[in-house]
């Protein structure tokens, strides 16, 4: 079997990322399109993987510039989006009870409810914000959107 309930192509994954990220536009609170909108962004580097590069010489030289495993994959995901391992960390956290120490991320937040430091900032507004090691905080809509257009780009350039 392969893919679920008709998701069953990178593309098809591709598109229900965008119907999720449509979601969170319209409701900055549905922590559950943030989350399913973070599992798809997430899981588009596996099936990317296993679709079009394992096993194909050509298309992992056109897309990485050289041939590799899927750890070679993942690195080159890392080094073009070096904002991936966020998001892998979110995902992470979906699994657990308890969000445990990361390698980036400190604490999460929703605007309005926990973050009374930083109420006077530009961008405290609705939604969910990440709180990275080094005292960053990272909008998690805005980060969802910009692996959707890395996603998109990669798509584009690669004919994936």
């Amino acid at each position: 079997m392969t893919g679920a309930l008709n998701i069953d192509t990178p593309r098809a994954l591709l598109d229900k990322l965008s119907v999720e990220l449509k979601a969170v536009d319209a409701d900055q609170k549905d922590a559950y399109a943030a989350l399913n909108a973070a599992r798809d962004a997430y899981h588009l580097r596996e099936w990317i993987w296993h679709a079009h590069l394992d096993g194909n010489s050509a298309m992992q030289i056109s897309v990485m510039g050289n041939n590799g495993a899927e750890s070679d994959w993942n690195s080159w995901i890392n080094s073009q989006f070096q904002r991936f391992p966020i998001l892998r960390e979110i995902c992470n956290g979906s699994k657990h009870l308890k969000l445990h120490a990361s390698e980036s991320i400190a604490q999460t937040h929703e605007a309005g409810w926990d973050m009374q430091p930083w109420d006077t900032l530009p961008w405290d507004a609705e939604g969910f914000y990440v709180e990275l090691t080094d005292g960053s905080i990272v909008s998690v809509s805005e980060l969802l959107k910009d692996i959707r257009n890395f996603w998109v780009n990669l798509f584009t350039i690669h004919s994936l």
